[in-house]
């Protein structure tokens, strides 16, 4: 008998080669149906789950075989790690949990890997889908960065104390855009630069809508009242 992890996150069983989901729990016992849908095979074991006191109706087919078992716990698997480490290439993740398993193919690693960045994006924040929703989400963003943003122009400068305390002491200051490099709905990332030793050091962001008069005028005057 070996308990495992479902890939929806709920207990499981294995015995004599067969798999079973946790169904229903009671004072004595716990109860464990066959996990392929139409099959009756059923069984009971103790409230620790260390033994098994009761065997039910028999399979109406066949054990799973080993592959089939090595891929269920591979998902399984895959699908608590893809969640938890978030940072880790999905391919080196997929290698790190079938590297013992025997029948796993080619094919079976591309089909994990695509299936880590698919449980990667159900557990992500949906993306904005408008400059509106872009600009609530980074005045609602929780860190060392300052957000000013103004509403009606649609304008959000990005900056840190320490880069707003270097441009302040710069001697020089360079402003310049690029409209080829921008975050999705703006139009312009704007940028402003102070100097240090000859170099030119970029400290504040803005994010601009278009390329008005009054957007700019607006964004250089922003730097001096964050």
């Amino acid at each position: 008998m070996e308990l495992f992890v479902t890939e929806r996150g709920n207990k499981g069983l294995r015995f004599n080669n067969y798999t079973y989901r946790l169904i229903e729990v009671n004072k004595k016992s716990k109860r464990f149906r066959c996990t392929k849908k139409d099959c009756p095979a059923s069984l009971l074991t103790d409230c620790d789950e260390q033994n098994i006191v009761k065997i039910g109706k028999p399979h109406n087919h066949e054990a799973p075989s080993t592959h089939a078992k090595e891929m269920q716990t591979a998902r399984a698997s895959i699908k608590r790690k893809a969640e938890d480490s978030l940072n880790e290439r999905p391919s080196k993740l997929v290698c790190s949990v079938v590297s013992s398993f025997s029948t796993i193919t080619s094919r079976d690693l591309d089909n994990l890997t695509r299936q880590v960045r698919q449980y990667r994006l159900k557990s992500r924040p949906k993306l904005p889908k408008t400059r509106e929703e872009v600009l609530s989400v980074l005045r609602d963003y929780d860190s060392d960065f300052i957000m000013e943003i103004d509403e009606s122009l649609q304008i959000c400068l990005i900056t840190t104390v320490e880069n707003l305390n270097f441009l302040s002491s710069s001697t020089h200051i360079l402003a310049d855009g690029t409209f080829q490099f921008c975050p999705r709905y703006f139009y312009q990332l704007y940028t402003f630069h102070g100097t240090r030793n000859g170099h030119f050091i970029p400290c504040v962001f803005a994010l601009l809508p278009n390329k008005k008069e009054a957007t700019y005028t607006r964004a250089l005057q922003m730097p001096r009242h964050v």
